[in-house]
């Protein structure tokens, strides 16, 4: 059998069956946060084969790290559904390479939570300092502008379903909703946050997704939804990094580290000490306003992806990866999901253990 053949099969299969319950959906969200510059065709291909994966790259960008495969690596085969012999890559997990320490990917330490949270909602001109709450609002905002784009020819991948029978306005309502619980349940996974119970209800009906279009429809839609949102905070954590660090180094006034910054860790303190930090009140008035750009990724130079369902009925939006992706050349417009092989993104870390990977293009 091809391996294209091989892959497609594959594809078919786990799409009938992360969507059977609001459970597996979620675990398969939890799953593709790691991996949230893939596209959902990558990803979902990734999880069929191998759940445990979470640092991912083809060969050539392992090797200009300095890391080179093991003995009888396993190789994972990704592909674009709907052009599986044309985009037909393979990708090695870390865990199968051998070499100098691999980068580590961004985190949102627990004590950071409450700065982040008021940063990211510092733009709405409001405060929080629960960081799922700033994700619920950022997923909000990003439904708000990318939803309707994204549904668009969605008529196409309804078929004979009894989806085409139902109202458009109800049908879009239900399919908004269980989107931007998906969204929040992907965006806060990566940030370690737990799963919220409101959001589980939210996919009571996930089994109604019971196609490959239909599956791979919702699936690009959360992928460039999260995705959006991810950089954005993959972009503010990078900037409070940084600020932090010049606030250690005394290059900024102590009253801005107070604002910010809780604690400084006990052999930065030198002579000083710091007061405890506060978190503003909020106030009111919630004005529209588009997100910042997303902070510069290697892995996404040259790439403005736009990810669909197989035989390109999908959603509209950028992919990749998470880790030093194999991206680079995107799919052709009408088509959705993967990105050919490119540089590895930077890896910032939320309290400067992050490492930085970054590569060029073969």
């Amino acid at each position: 059998m091809e391996e294209s053949v091989r892959l497609q099969i594959i594809y078919e299969t786990a799409a009938s069956m992360v969507t059977r319950t609001p459970e597996a959906w979620a675990e398969y969200l939890r799953f593709a946060s790691q991996l949230h510059k893939y596209p959902f065709d990558n990803a979902l291909l990734v999880y069929a084969q191998d759940p445990d994966a979470a640092l991912l790259a083809t060969e050539a960008v392992w090797q200009r790290v300095g890391r080179a495969p093991m003995e009888q690596a396993r190789r994972i085969a990704v592909c674009e559904y709907s052009r599986a012999g044309e985009t037909l890559k393979y990708l090695l997990d870390v865990s199968q390479t051998t070499g100098p320490a691999a980068p580590e990917i961004w985190k949102v330490e627990k004590e950071v939570q409450p700065i982040l949270a008021s940063a990211l909602l510092e733009r709405y001109n409001t405060s929080s300092p629960y960081l799922a709450d700033a994700i619920a609002r950022l997923v909000h905002e990003a439904i708000n502008q990318g939803f309707e784009p994204l549904m668009r020819d969605f008529e196409l991948d309804t078929g004979s379903h009894f989806f085409a029978e139902l109202p458009q306005d109800g049908l879009f309502s239900q399919i908004r909703e269980i989107a931007a619980a998906s969204a929040r349940i992907f965006v806060s996974a990566r940030c370690g946050l737990e799963t919220r119970d409101a959001d589980m209800q939210a996919l009571s009906t996930i089994a109604h997704f019971d196609t490959v279009p239909l599956v791979a429809r919702l699936g690009n839609i959360v992928s460039n939804l999260s995705k959006s949102i991810l950089l954005t905070i993959e972009e503010t954590v990078k900037a409070l990094e940084n600020e932090r660090r010049d606030e250690h180094a005394e290059l900024i006034e102590p009253d801005i580290y107070r604002e910010r910054w809780p604690a400084i860790p006990e052999y930065q303190r030198g002579e000083r000490s710091r007061a405890a930090g506060q978190v503003r009140t909020p106030v009111d008035g919630e004005p529209a306003q588009a997100p910042s750009p997303a902070v510069y990724d290697p892995a996404d130079a040259g790439q403005a992806e736009r990810d669909g369902g197989p035989g390109g009925t999908g959603g509209v939006g950028e992919a990749g990866g998470d880790v030093p992706a194999a991206t680079g050349e995107g799919p052709a417009p009408a088509d959705g999901g993967h990105a050919d092989e490119g540089p590895a993104p930077e890896q910032p870390a939320a309290h400067g253990r992050g490492s930085k990977l970054e590569t060029d293009e073969d």
